[in-house]
């Protein structure tokens, strides 16, 4: 066996292995990640056994590889030239794993089709040499028709962006956005920090600076050239917030029942979330912290001054929170911060009333992303499911709505009752949104 021939079978074999080994990584971190992983093990173990079947599908495989190769360095090319033609955004793209990933099979491929079609392996399985180490060993007509193809595909890929320049879109689609130009008091300098192109639409996030303010913002321009922006954080601008205030007085007082109280309807908890003297400045009693990440206090109250977030950082676009307790409190019956469940003995029932605003759903199309949910369970028992309340996607005009849910309790000692965030299956971070919690009741019916 040649060298040649047994240094591409270690190679596919290398690859399998760390491709292998990156797919774990992504499924315990739930990210994308995908590649031909054991596939090239076997294709390697194959040649190394001089397998003359898997030699002809690996050197075309390979052949293709570098049709795509091409396409991409095609690809990189022309968006270069169009960037370089774009007046009034500067280019500061954040280096990420995936360009290395990328960096490393554009050395390895071609590497693999120099040692595939190199006259030694060739002459192994009885084929005539062709062309030399400019063609990769190809020959000039194999190589012609590779780069035909690639420029087929760099076309497919791009679409209509080919023709027109999308980073001037972005540049000036933002320039022109009164919204942002009132928020910031004009745009004074545009950043680049990353771009990419899927199903011909180009994704670009940019950061805005003016007088005023700095605000990021991604950017999708339409196969059409229609562009749509969404901001998704704003550092030193003032707050432009749209959340409706019902009354500057809270709603219900901060209060929680006194012991032996005697009627049909006892109002066991109440609270505006607003301060609390028993309790630490930092608290967001009743509700106390039952999961990783905290909830907090908020300025855009239904009522009162404060209400309560339950994504004060918003939307962090990390898929490993999809589906994880990440972000729970569960519901004290005391205002000082520390957590008492409700004793409900002599209670038929308990209801539980409570205001949410939402603006966190990342989908116009998904209606339940985002969400709250509430749990309960009584007595020690297993946690169950009471409702949960889908987030609403933040270009619908914010609204508190009013929830009531009941709890039977005949006949129990101990009710408990949790709320949890559910993060929704999205990669953009999104810091504007929120879920906001007010004007709480807790209600015991004899």
């Amino acid at each position: 066996m040649s060298v040649k021939l047994k240094t591409a079978a270690w190679i596919l074999i290398l690859v399998g292995i760390a491709e292998t080994a990156m797919l774990v990584y992504a499924i315990m971190k739930q990210f994308s990640f995908s590649g031909g992983s054991l596939f090239y093990c076997y294709a390697g173990y194959k040649l190394l056994q001089s397998s003359s079947i898997t030699y002809k599908w690996v050197k075309r495989g390979i052949a293709l590889f570098l049709a795509l190769l091409l396409a991409g360095l095609l690809c990189v090319i022309a968006t270069a030239g169009q960037y370089a033609l774009s007046e009034g955004i500067a280019f500061e793209l954040e280096v990420e794993s995936s360009w290395l990933i990328a960096a490393v099979y554009f050395l390895i491929v071609p590497l693999l089709a120099a040692l595939l079609y190199h006259p030694e392996t060739r002459m192994e399985f009885g084929l005539p040499p062709r062309g030399s180490v400019w063609t990769l060993y190809l020959g000039w007509p194999r190589a012609s028709g590779l780069f035909a193809l690639g420029l087929v595909l760099m076309g497919a890929l791009l679409g209509p962006h080919l023709l027109s320049n999308p980073f001037q879109a972005v540049a000036d689609a933002i320039r022109s956005d009164n919204a942002i130009n009132r928020r910031l008091g004009g745009v004074r300098s545009l950043a680049l920090l990353e771009a990419s192109e899927h199903n011909w639409t180009f994704s670009a996030r940019v950061r805005a600076r003016g007088p005023l303010g700095t605000g990021r913002y991604y950017v999708d321009i339409a196969p059409n050239g229609n562009a749509q922006i969404d901001e998704y954080a704003y550092e030193g601008a003032a707050e432009v917030s749209s959340v409706p205030r019902t009354q500057i007085e809270a709603a219900v007082p901060e209060a929680t029942a006194n012991e032996g109280t005697a009627g049909d309807v006892v109002r066991l908890l109440s609270t505006s979330f607003e301060n609390n003297p028993e309790a630490p400045s930092s608290s967001t009693g009743p509700l106390v912290q039952d999961g990783q990440l905290a909830w907090a206090h908020d300025a855009r109250a239904r009522s009162g001054r404060r209400a309560i977030n339950a994504i004060p950082e918003g939307n962090p676009g990390k898929l490993e929170y999809f589906a994880r307790s990440m972000s729970s409190v569960l519901l004290s019956s005391r205002l000082d911060g520390r957590y008492v469940p409700f004793r409900v003995e002599g209670f038929s029932r308990v209801e539980l009333e409570f205001w949410r605003l939402s603006t966190s759903n990342p989908s116009r199309t998904h209606n339940c992303l985002g969400s709250l949910s509430v749990d309960y369970r009584v007595d020690k028992g297993p946690w169950q499911s009471k409702m949960v309340y889908c987030g609403v996607h933040k270009s619908a005009r914010p609204e508190w709505k009013q929830s009531r849910l009941a709890f039977v309790t005949r006949g129990k000692k101990e009710l408990e009752i949790r709320f949890e965030y559910e993060f929704p299956p999205e990669t953009r971070v999104d810091r504007t949104v929120v879920y906001l919690v007010d004007d709480l009741e807790v209600r015991g019916i004899r």
